[in-house]
C-alpha cells in the first residue's frame, strides 16, 4: 500500500509537471483549449489519484491498528496462557508435594507395620518356645509324679512291712515279757520255799535277775530304733503327701498357663490377621501411587482369548538382585517389586517381593 501511496504521488508530481509546462507554453487558443482539456483531464485523474491515496492511507492506518491490536490482543493472550500455565504448575507442584507427603507417610507407615509384624512373629515365636519349654515343664513334673508315686508305693508297701514287723516285734516282746514274768514269779514263789541258809540260791536267783534285765534292756532298745524307723516314715509319708498337693498345684497353674496360652495365641494370630490385611491394603495404595491415581491393568490371558499381532507377554522366572543393587537398597531383605512401562501408555507391576532373590 505504501508503494502504491509513493506511485501515485510520483504520477501526481510528474501530471502538475506536465499541467504547468503545458499552461505556459499554449501559443494559441486551440493548444489552450486542448490543454484546457487536458488539464481537466489531468485534474480528474489527479483528484482520482489523490481520491485513491486518500483510501489507500486510510487502508494503512487501519492495516496498522489492527496489526497492533492483533498484538496486543497475542500478548494479552499469551500473559493469559502463561498465568494459567503458572497456576497449573503450581497446583501440579501442590499435588506432587501432597503426593509425595503421602507416599512417606505410607511408606513409614509401611515400615510401621512391617516392624510390628516382625514384633509379633517375634512374641509369637517366644510364645512358641514358652509353650514347648511349658510342655517339657509338664513333661518333666508328670515324670517327677510318677516317680514321686512310685516311691510312695514303695514307701507304703516299706511301712506295711515295717507295721507288720512292729506289730510283730511287739507281739514277741509281749510274749517274751509275759514269760519272764511268769519265770520270774514262779521263781520268786520256789525261792519263798527255799530256807534263807540256802546261799547259793540267792546267788542263782540274783544272777537270773540280771540276766532277765539285760534281756529287757536288749527288747527295749530293738524297740526304741523300730519307734525312730516308724517315725521317720510317717515323716516321709507327710512330706510325699506335701509333694503331691505341690504337684497338684503346679498342675493346675499349667493347665491356667496352657488356657492363657492359647488365648494369647489366638489374639495373636487374628492380629497378625489383620496387620497382613493392612499391609495388603498399604501395598494396592503405594500401586496406586504408582500408577498415578490409576489401578494395574491385568494382562492375564485366558484360555478363550487369542493372541493378537500387536500383544507381547513377559514371563520372569527368576530375578537376582546384584552385590551393588543390595549395597545400595542397604538392607538384607529388601522389599521391592517391578514397574515395567510399554510404550507410553501402559504400566504393569509385578507383586511385592522379598529377599534378594
Amino acid at each position: 500500500l505504501l508503494e502504491q501511496f509513493q506511485s501515485k504521488e510520483n504520477e501526481g508530481l510528474k501530471l502538475q509537471q506536465q499541467f504547468d509546462q503545458l499552461s505556459l507554453n499554449a501559443t494559441t487558443d486551440a493548444k489552450i483549449e486542448e490543454q484546457s482539456k487536458n488539464i481537466q483531464i489531468m485534474e480528474k485523474e489527479l483528484e482520482m489519484i489523490r481520491e485513491e491515496n486518500k483510501m489507500l492511507h486510510e487502508a494503512n492506518e487501519k492495516l496498522i491498528q489492527n496489526s497492533l491490536m492483533i498484538e496486543q490482543l497475542v500478548v494479552k493472550e499469551d500473559k493469559q496462557q502463561e498465568m494459567r500455565n503458572d497456576r497449573r504448575i503450581l497446583e501440579m507442584e501442590k499435588q506432587l508435594n501432597e503426593l509425595f507427603v503421602k507416599y512417606s507417610q505410607l511408606k513409614k507407615d509401611y515400615q510401621n507395620l512391617l516392624g510390628t509384624k516382625l514384633k509379633l512373629e517375634e512374641r509369637l515365636n517366644n510364645q512358641n518356645d514358652q509353650k514347648i519349654s511349658e510342655r517339657m515343664i509338664v513333661d518333666k513334673t508328670t515324670k517327677q509324679t510318677n516317680e514321686f508315686e512310685k516311691t510312695i508305693m514303695e514307701n507304703s508297701t516299706t511301712n506295711d512291712k515295717f507295721n507288720k514287723t512292729d506289730f510283730n516285734l511287739v507281739k514277741i516282746y509281749e510274749d517274751l515279757t509275759r514269760i519272764i514274768e511268769a519265770h520270774i514269779i514262779k521263781r520268786s514263789t520256789d525261792d519263798d520255799n527255799i530256807d534263807d541258809d540256802h546261799d547259793n540260791g540267792d546267788k542263782m536267783i540274783k544272777e537270773k535277775r540280771e540276766y532277765v534285765d539285760k534281756w529287757r534292756i536288749m527288747y527295749m532298745e530293738i524297740y526304741g530304733e523300730l519307734e525312730k524307723v516308724r517315725n521317720m516314715l510317717l515323716i516321709q509319708h507327710n512330706i510325699n503327701e506335701k509333694h503331691l498337693q505341690e504337684i497338684a498345684l503346679l498342675n493346675q497353674n499349667l493347665k491356667q498357663a496352657k488356657a492363657h496360652a492359647e488365648i494369647k495365641m489366638k489374639d495373636l494370630i487374628v492380629k497378625l490377621s489383620e496387620r497382613e490385611a493392612e499391609i495388603v491394603n498399604l501395598q494396592m495404595q503405594l500401586k496406586t501411587l504408582a500408577y498415578d491415581e490409576q489401578m494395574p491393568i491385568s494382562c492375564v490371558l485366558t484360555n478363550e482369548q487369542e493372541m493378537e499381532a500387536n500383544e507381547m507377554m513377559l514371563h520372569l522366572s527368576r530375578i537376582v538382585l546384584s552385590s551393588n543393587g543390595m549395597a545400595q537398597i542397604g538392607t538384607l531383605r529388601p522389599v521391592i517389586f517391578l514397574a515395567i512401562e510399554f510404550y507410553d501408555f501402559e504400566l504393569q507391576t509385578t507383586p511385592m517381593l522379598n529377599g534378594s532373590e
